[in-house]
Parts: structure tokens; C-alpha cells; sequence
């Protein structure tokens, strides 16, 4: 499953690349914007599911290792495909944006600081670390489009 999601990925990443391209040449294909960002969103909250590999040091997991290991992936996932479709609404100037992106963006950021108290307790968070930078491009998009309502 992992394969498949990763391959999708990045095919609906390629279609949003192939819509920036044609809008740079002036010919930009609203449908392909559409598949894209649903597809990325839809990603993002199939991974939220997907285990990480993440394995502890000690045999007594606490639940600062349950916080890092499973449940902030499940939060980021989740909270970046809500920001995502939020991004989609915007574009498409329908009801409800703000709310997803206010929803979103707030919950990427709070997960990103209790990431980063966690990792500076020690937890070694590398798996996380492709999830996470992909959250942080939706974070700023999400950001960029609430300041400049």
C-alpha cells in the first residue's frame, strides 16, 4: 500500500506541476488544479493511517514516544488534507474556506511545536520528517492565502 500511495503522490504532484507549467505559458487547465490538490489531499489523509517505523530505544513506551511516533503523523495527515482542501475552496470561491484553513494551518502548527518539543527531549523523528515538510508547504500556502484575505 505504501508503494501505491507514494506513486500516487506523485502523479497528482506532477499534475499540479503540469498546471503551474500551462499557467506560465498562459493557457492554465482549471480541472488539472483540481485533480491535483483532491489527490494531495486525499494522499494526506490516507497516510495519516499509514504506520510509521519508528521504533523505541526502551521497551517501556511512554506515551511521549505515542505522541511522536503515531499520534502527531495521524494529526498532521489529517489536519494538511483539511488545509489542502481548504486551499481548493479558496481557489474556487466557494463557502467554507476560511474556516478549513483556520482549522488546518492551527492544527499543523501545533503539531509542529509539540514535534519539536518532543525531538528536543530526544525522540529521533526521522521517519516523520518527509510527512512534516510536506505539512509545512501546505502550512505556508494556507498562511499566505488567510493574509491576504
Amino acid at each position: 500500500m505504501d508503494k501505491i500511495l507514494t506513486l500516487l503522490d506523485r502523479i497528482f504532484i506532477a499534475t499540479l506541476v503540469a498546471w503551474l507549467v500551462l499557467k506560465l505559458l498562459g493557457t492554465p487547465v482549471l480541472m488539472l488544479l483540481v485533480i491535483g490538490l483532491l489527490g494531495v489531499a486525499a494522499i494526506f489523509f490516507l497516510q495519516a493511517y499509514q504506520p510509521l517505523d519508528i521504533k523505541s530505544e526502551d521497551e517501556n513506551v511512554g506515551f511521549e514516544f505515542l505522541l511522536g511516533a503515531s499520534i502527531i503523523p495521524k494529526v498532521l495527515g489529517i489536519s494538511s488534507s483539511v488545509a489542502t482542501v481548504g486551499i481548493l475552496f479558496y481557489l474556487l470561491n466557494m463557502e467554507g474556506y476560511s474556516v478549513m484553513l483556520t482549522v488546518g494551518s492551527l492544527s499543523i502548527a501545533i503539531a509542529l511545536l509539540i514535534l519539536i518539543i518532543i525531538g528536543l527531549r530526544g525522540m529521533k523523528l526521522n521517519p516523520i520528517i518527509p510527512r512534516l515538510i510536506k505539512s509545512l508547504i501546505v502550512l505556508a500556502f494556507a498562511i499566505n492565502i488567510q493574509l491576504s484575505i
